[in-house]
């Protein structure tokens, strides 16, 4: 009798094990979606990736081809925040982002400060595939 349950909770205890290994972290991923500002809408992506404890991320630069390091990565309960530095001809200029995450989709903002004009960039990504190492060039056409 023994024998007939101990087969049957071992099974179950791999079959738990093995989801509990294979699950996906919940921010770890590439995101593309839009991004609206004043100058108008346009594609973006962002890469999050799961470093130790923390996370590291990247995202597509504001000119064609670049991109950007995303540091001070946080996750902390479905809030999202990290920071960048944009290199211009006149200054360093960090963006503040802070997103709000829910299931596969991360809505938020991205603040910055240039020269005393603060500007606000709204941000709505999907989550598109767990890929954590490919290109930021390519990203959906804004709006869709």
């Amino acid at each position: 009798m023994r024998r007939k349950l101990v087969v049957p909770a071992i099974f179950l205890l791999l079959v738990t094990l093995t989801g509990l290994a294979g699950a996906q972290d919940k921010l770890s991923g590439r995101w593309e979606g839009k991004l609206a500002s004043p100058q108008g809408e346009r594609p973006t992506v962002m890469i999050f990736k799961k470093n130790g404890e923390g996370y590291t991320g990247r995202s597509m630069g504001l000119r064609p081809g670049t991109e950007v390091e995303l540091k001070d990565v946080k996750l902390d309960g479905s809030t999202v925040t990290a920071k960048a530095d944009l290199e211009t001809p006149q200054a360093v200029i960090t963006i503040n982002y802070s997103f709000k995450l829910d299931g596969e989709t991360l809505k938020g903002q991205g603040s910055l400060d240039f020269g005393g004009q603060s500007m606000a960039l709204d941000i709505d990504l999907k989550r598109v595939s767990a890929d954590t190492e490919g290109a930021l060039t390519s990203a959906p056409p804004a709006g869709a």
